[in-house]
């Protein structure tokens, strides 16, 4: 009896889709395809109109194609990511192009709007990632 539960479970724990798995295959698309799905999930979860959501895709597009070109460069010059004042130029690098994207996304949305932006991405405000948990030491 015990085996057959076993069987069972190891079975079904095969056919889980593994965390992250979703991300990999958004990789696959071109940057203007990833901005595209993105900008149609926000105009669905805010309630954009056709003229933000067109603005937005163009943002979205430029970011996507800025974070693969930083993502190819910290590849390329991994063995330098060692080295602290690099990183310091690659973690300044993002985090003004965060703050230039925000600030178009002000541009572009409704003060209420953009608090409901906010609150679906709770965990980037303090730079955390999701599924990630902190450990003390």
């Amino acid at each position: 009896m015990t085996c057959l539960l076993l069987a069972g479970l190891s079975v079904t724990a095969q056919h889980t889709p593994r965390q992250g798995q979703g991300r990999r295959q958004m990789q696959e698309f071109s940057a203007d395809q990833m901005a595209t799905l993105q900008s149609k999930k926000m105009m669905l979860a805010l309630d954009l109109s056709s003229n933000q959501q067109q603005e937005l895709e163009t943002l979205l597009s430029k970011r996507i194609g800025q974070r693969h070109q930083m993502r190819q460069a910290r590849q390329q010059d991994s063995a330098a990511m060692a080295d602290p004042q690099k990183r310091y130029q690659f973690m300044n690098q993002r985090l003004d192009s965060e703050i230039a994207f925000r600030q178009e996304l002000k541009k572009i949305l409704s003060e209420p709007q953009y608090e409901q932006w906010r609150q679906m991405h709770p965990n980037r405000e303090m730079g955390h990632h999701r599924g990630r948990k902190h450990r003390k030491g």
